[in-house]
């Protein structure tokens, strides 16, 4: 039976239908022949397309359908290699686009290699911000004329790290998001920012970040709030820095000081002591937290309320000393602020959640478990 598209003419509908048969040389021939526009894109797209197809469909007048042709994986290597050479700017951009699809690591540095000597900025710097370029062309190029070019080695994660140096000591450029940028560039291009552009700078610490302790125990001294909080926050501060911060007159920056993990426990210590629920509640959370603070805290809640949700936290810490954990299991404990009631309430109230959550501690004593097994 004929397939119809009432809303295309016959044979614009006919051309499609042929270009959707890569497994048919007399289709193919026939779109080559005599397919239009729409027809050929349509080919040029199928990924069960023939080579011998695309090199004649890569060399159309139309320029469109050349760079689709380009990214198509099925081209042939030498046709790409020739197009690496000898094509338009598009059409090297839809090579370069399609070799992240392309699964052959042993010839794609060739096609690489000519085009990081292209006459097009925009060519070369894709080249130098590729994952997969070889260590030894980004050398090279780390000497391009281009600031774009440089831009996008900084990026790149496989960019050696006397690269990196060079161009942020030499050139000011500089990317902080990535983990090998050195420290020594981190903190040269720090120099001459104000307040501000520092907050922005140091505001996403990436996993292996380079930033340099004594660079941060420098900004603690800042006087913009929002870059003490940042240090506070920051994976590479120095206790000696935290110390100082646990002090300060902005509230969210010794909060962030509380759950830094390089604060020390006696900075904690002594931030328990403030006594009030965001502290209390990023206290408990630290690693790093003494078991006496731990202690305390329950203690205090004999006589003044405690959050629920702090208490919760210190119920199933396995530091948290015996003494508390009785306290806990025997219910002495007063919560001023019960949790939000959720849409659907509980069966049970926050002084059961509790003691329920305390029941996985993995420290509980055979006293305490007799008293939970009673309640």
């Amino acid at each position: 039976h004929p397939i119809t598209f009432p809303s295309l003419p016959h044979s614009l509908t006919l051309s499609l239908f042929m270009a959707r048969r890569p497994d048919s040389p007399f289709a193919l021939a026939q779109v080559l022949e005599k397919g239009d526009h729409h027809s050929k894109i349509a080919l040029v797209r199928n990924v069960k397309t023939p080579g011998s197809i695309l090199e004649r469909l890569v060399r159309d007048d139309d320029e469109q359908i050349c760079e689709l042709a380009a990214e198509n994986p099925n081209l042939p290597f030498n046709t790409a290699l020739e197009l690496a050479r000898n094509s338009s700017v598009g059409i090297k951009l839809s090579l370069f686009g399609q070799m992240y699809f392309r699964n052959t690591p042993p010839t794609s540095p060739q096609i690489l290699e000519i085009l990081s000597q292209d006459e097009s900025e925009r060519v070369r710097a894709a080249v130098a911000g590729y994952s997969h370029t070889p260590v030894e062309i980004l050398v090279r190029l780390a000497n391009d004329s281009s600031r774009e070019v440089k831009s996008k080695l900084i990026k790149n994660l496989n960019t050696p790290v006397e690269v990196l140096t060079r161009l942020g000591l030499e050139d000011n450029l500089v990317n902080q998001r990535n983990p090998n940028t050195p420290g020594i560039v981190l903190a040269h291009a720090l120099r001459n920012m104000d307040d501000k552009d520092i907050a922005n700078f140091i505001k996403h610490p990436v996993l292996g970040s380079q930033m340099l302790p004594e660079t941060l125990e420098q900004l603690a001294n800042n006087e913009n709030k929002e870059v003490r909080y940042l240090v506070a926050s920051h994976r590479n501060t120095p206790a000696t820095a935290l110390q100082k911060l646990a002090q300060d007159s902005y509230n969210l920056t010794v909060f962030a000081v509380a759950r830094n993990r390089n604060t020390p426990p006696e900075t904690l210590e002594l931030i328990a002591a403030r006594t009030d629920f965001n502290t209390y509640f990023d206290v408990v959370d630290n690693s790093n937290v003494p078991s006496t603070v731990l202690a305390q805290i329950v203690i205090n809640s004999r006589k003044s309320g405690i959050n629920n949700r702090v208490l919760k936290r210190i119920a199933r810490n396995p530091r948290t000393p015996t003494e508390a954990l009785e306290i806990l299991a025997r219910r002495e404990f007063i919560i001023s602020k019960p949790d939000i009631k959720p849409l659907f309430p509980s069966t049970t109230n926050d002084n059961d959640a509790l003691v329920q959550t305390l029941a996985w501690n993995p420290s509980l004593t055979p006293n305490i478990l007799e008293e939970l097994a009673a309640d």
